[in-house]
């Protein structure tokens, strides 16, 4: 085990954040102990330590018997017990059911154990100055993530105590992306749902989701031209001297820049890919229909249609006008 990360001990002053990266980094370390491993999995449970329940529990198998099974385990919970507060030892080692258990016990400690209260927190998230597009967006998912239902809690949902822990569905997924979306502009959502009219019919907003980051840039420009074109409208409409023409607009947040990706809407509407070129670009465009784009007048005239003056008046009977008189 020499290779693995060293484990921290917790201070008395942790954040959720920190407590986070501390918990992947002692579950990736016991992950590299075969014996701890069992204890690890999604539904491995054992008993509270009592004289009317020896082994914790543990029956014997083909790998390791009851009593081996409970030695391992009280070595992962004492190794767990040197790096949290020595407040918490006992009640890790003597009264912890699962892993879920262990970690409730740590964030009742710091005072961020699951609750509705810290669940509603998620309406207050907001996209910060600076912040990058993805961050917001990971935030998102980890505040859901931080809050999924699990066994021990003392939450209830439809009357009953959660059985198993909970896993983040598609819905709760597709709902994040649009959380994300409103929150980088109230009228984004609207925006893409034409832009990406096609694709909606046969991908969820998740998979969808670095798409819409690829074009955000180009996504906001055009937003905040609507932005500024509706609001010279209505403070004309409504008068200098209005109340309401005073009310601020929507002013979205700045962002690092980056690279605008080009993105051919006939393409998109074939079907094809249209990401990493422009209309005017497009090789599908014949000659004259790029002219016509680029404001040029073009005659459809080919060699083969051309009709010689001469012929046109023998065809018709018609005298030809520049004939000499």
């Amino acid at each position: 085990m020499s290779n693995i990360p060293k484990q921290w001990k917790l201070t008395e002053e942790e954040s959720f954040s920190s407590f986070t990266s501390w918990q992947q980094n002692l579950v990736y370390l016991l992950t590299q102990d075969k014996n701890f491993r069992p204890f690890l999995l999604k539904d491995a449970t054992w008993n509270k330590e009592s004289p009317t329940a020896p082994n914790r529990g543990f029956t014997d198998d083909d790998e390791f018997s009851a009593a081996q099974k409970s030695s391992n385990l009280y070595q992962m919970l004492g190794l767990v017990a040197q790096w949290v507060p020595h407040y918490l030892c006992t009640d890790i080692v003597k009264n912890s059911t699962s892993m879920p258990s262990i970690w409730q016990i740590i964030r009742k400690y710091y005072g961020f154990q699951q609750s509705e209260t810290q669940f509603m927190k998620f309406a207050t998230i907001v996209w910060e100055d600076g912040e990058r597009p993805e961050r917001l967006y990971q935030r998102i998912i980890a505040h859901l993530q931080d809050n999924l239902l699990v066994q021990d809690s003392k939450l209830m949902h439809d009357g009953e105590h959660v059985t198993s822990p909970e896993v983040m569905s598609p819905t709760v997924e597709r709902l994040a992306v649009l959380k994300w979306m409103e929150l980088i502009h109230p009228h984004l959502p609207a925006l893409v749902q034409r832009t990406f009219a096609f694709d909606l019919q046969r991908m969820t907003l998740k998979d969808l989701q670095p798409q819409i980051v690829d074009a955000l840039d180009g996504f906001l420009e055009e937003l905040n031209h609507e932005d500024v074109k509706s609001s010279r409208v209505s403070f004309g409409s409504r008068g200098r001297g209005s109340a309401k023409s005073r009310t601020s607009n929507y002013r979205p947040r700045s962002r690092p820049p980056s690279r605008v990706r080009k993105q051919c809407r006939i393409c998109k509407s074939e079907g094809r890919r249209y990401f990493g070129h422009s209309i005017s670009e497009c090789e599908y465009l014949t000659h004259y229909e790029r002219m016509d784009l680029h404001g040029i007048k073009s005659y459809n005239v080919v060699a083969d249609d051309y009709e010689d003056p001469e012929d046109v008046t023998m065809e018709t009977g018609m005298e030809d006008p520049h004939a000499d008189s």
